[in-house]
């Protein structure tokens, strides 16, 4: 497939700083044979970069709070994996199933004392939080 890239106001990533330690990069990818209003099959890719070794997270909100959303995980040491946040409670986190794990181009590198998430995630994919111009983005990062 051919694919271009799309956003708001360039093709380069836009950068957000989330903390004076974090800065997230985002584009969405649309294929060739769609719109940007249509989206078919389009994507997000997502870089987040800290300034420290930790496990980092970007959640998926629809009302802006933890529970109930889902979250992209990147712990030192393993791919990032997505989640599905019950609540706020460690043991009410669950990694959703293998069918669930559709990341492409992931990977959490650690060098220099620096942690960088990467991963492109669907927009749109069966029993996930679409991801539309509605949808709250959550940021974490722990020791």
């Amino acid at each position: 497939d051919t694919f271009v890239t799309v956003a708001p106001t360039a093709p380069e990533m836009q950068v957000t700083e989330l903390s004076p330690e974090c800065t997230l990069k985002h584009v969405v990818n649309v294929p060739a044979y769609t719109t940007r209003d249509k989206c078919e099959d389009c994507s997000i890719t997502m870089e987040l970069t800290c300034d420290s070794v930790a496990w980092v997270a970007i959640g998926f909100s629809v009302d802006g709070f933890m529970p109930q959303s889902e979250a992209v995980v990147g712990i030192p040491g393993r791919n990032p994996e997505k989640y599905f946040l019950k609540r706020r409670s460690l043991n009410k986190i669950f990694r959703l199933p293998d069918q669930a794990q559709t990341l492409t181009n992931a990977s959490l590198t650690v060098d220099n004392g620096e942690t960088v998430m990467r991963f492109t995630k669907l927009l749109n994919e069966p029993n996930d939080i679409p991801i539309t111009q509605q949808l709250y983005f959550l940021f974490a990062q722990g020791y």
